[in-house]
């Protein structure tokens, strides 16, 4: 009974433990969104619409995929994950957090873009004829 409790203990330990890596990882690309903001604005719309869509799906393929491919090959042994492991799973969640900040920026250019469009044909004035 208490190697189950051990066990169970580890992987949510080795699990909290990836997520602030994660987070922090997060945090650090927030620092240089508006250069990245920036840079995808280079991009033709075309390219940034096949950016958001696939590396926000993609993301999670290659997360699961990881995740299986880890599984696989056991990385997974009485209820911990192995030294390989955890770093794998770390890498993959670092993966992970890029692609989707990557796309989210994508897509939040070109909402961007629409909206300042869309602004520029509101500020015309309408002449009211009575």
């Amino acid at each position: 009974m208490s190697r189950n409790w051990y066990s169970g203990s580890v992987i949510w330990a080795q699990g909290a433990v990836c997520f602030v890596i994660w987070l922090g990882y997060g945090l650090w690309l927030r620092r240089g969104a508006d250069q990245m903001r920036t840079r995808l604005r280079g991009l033709a719309r075309g390219k940034r619409v096949a950016l958001g869509s696939v590396g926000l799906i993609g993301a999670m393929v290659v997360l699961l995929a990881g995740l299986v491919g880890i599984a696989q090959l056991n990385g997974l042994q009485q209820g911990t994950l192995v030294p390989w492991a955890w770093i794998a799973v770390a890498l993959l969640g670092v993966i992970f957090v890029h692609m989707q900040v990557l796309a989210a920026g994508a897509m939040i250019t070109l909402i961007q873009d629409e909206q300042s469009l869309g602004s520029v044909g509101s500020s015309k004035k309408e002449e009211v004829s009575e």
